[in-house]
Parts: C-alpha cells; structure tokens; sequence
C-alpha cells in the first residue's frame, strides 16, 4: 500500500536554461553583422582608403610652370575667373584658384587653367560635369581620351571643344580632394596632354 503522506519521488526533467536561445540569437546577429561589413568593406574600402589618403590637397597658380609665365593682366585675371566661376556652378569646392599662363612673348598660346579642392566621392563624375559646364556653349568635349594621370592618380582626360578658330584642345584632372581643368587654344591635343601631365606635379601637393 502506499503512503498517501509519504513524499513525492516524481523525477522532474532538468529545463534549458532560458539563456541559450538568446545567446543563440546574438551569435547569429553578430556572425550576419561581420558578413554585412565584410562586404561592405570590400566594396568601398578601397575607394575610402584612397579619400583617406587625399583628402589634403592644396591646387595653387605658381609665378611659372613648364616654361609658361602667370599672365598678370586685368584681361587675363578676368578670364581666369570667369572659368572659375563656371567650374564652382558645377561643383562646391572649399577652396579654388584660377590663372592664365602664357609663352614669353607669345599670348595667343596661352594656357587657361583653373581647379580647386574638395572632397570628391566621384571624381570622374565630377570631371564630366566640369568639362560639360566650361563648353556648354560650343556643343562640349568631344574626342575624350584618358590619359595617365601621373603618380597623384584618379582620373586624367583631355578632348576637344568646337571654337570660330577651330577646336580646341581642353584637359583636366581629378582625384577625391580636387579638380582642375585647363584650356589650350593654338595647339594640338597632343600638346595639351603632355602640358597637363607637366602642370599637375607643379600646381598640386598633397600633406
């Protein structure tokens, strides 16, 4: 017979501990989080890493660069704004410079350059939208060709724009901390990319 007073021998199962679902649920949450910027860090960190790296960029307008000499006339600071005022309407810059660069003695050559500093997520980009903004009135660039941008990288390009004196070669540079554009009437497109190859190391620094 059994004790009715006699206590319980009934074997209870021993229950998960409520804290293994949970650290379950974080484990996966973590492992989907480090696959997320895994991906996201193969995808941009290059191009980060390279904003990084320029992000100080200064663009100045020196007294002489490759054999030219900075044109100090009323007629020529004029015209040096005026295309800075174009590239700045296309673009936000923190900072912009502008001259015209003439051969001794001869400045129906004269070389118009203008660029500034930014920081630049898509520097092709913005090299297109400059190049279309200074020759929007004569139709645009044409014959665009990229060109070796030189130890300071991103993208490099000449072409040419349609003027009453025939075309006319036009250059420029960017990088994620600037752009710089140039303007070469009276020579050929050869010419002109072996001038921007030779402007770019004179006119820009990096910190």
């Amino acid at each position: 017979m059994v004790d009715a007073d006699a206590p319980s021998t009934e074997v209870v199962p021993d229950q998960p501990p409520r804290s293994r679902p949970i650290r379950r649920v974080a484990l996966i949450g973590a492992a989907a989080l480090a696959a997320v910027l895994l991906v996201v860090g193969i995808l941009y960190g290059p191009t980060m890493w390279q904003v990084f790296q320029q992000r100080n960029t200064t663009i100045s307008t020196p007294a002489q660069v490759a054999g030219l000499e900075l044109d100090q006339s009323d007629d020529a600071k004029s015209t040096a704004e005026y295309i800075r005022d174009a590239i700045a309407s296309s673009t936000s810059l923190s900072k912009s410079v502008g001259g015209v660069y003439a051969a001794p003695g001869d400045k129906s050559r004269s070389v118009m350059f203008v660029g500034g500093t930014a920081h630049l997520w898509k520097p092709t980009d913005v090299l297109n939208d400059v190049f279309k903004t200074i020759t929007d009135d004569t139709g645009g660039v044409r014959n665009i060709r990229d060109i070796a941008p030189g130890s300071f990288g991103g993208v490099m390009r000449c072409g040419t724009t349609a003027t009453q004196d025939g075309d006319m070669p036009v250059c420029g540079w960017a990088d994620h901390g600037c752009v710089a554009v140039a303007l070469f009437p009276g020579r050929s497109l050869d010419d002109a990319e072996k001038l921007m190859r030779d402007f770019r190391p004179v006119v820009q620094r990096r910190n």
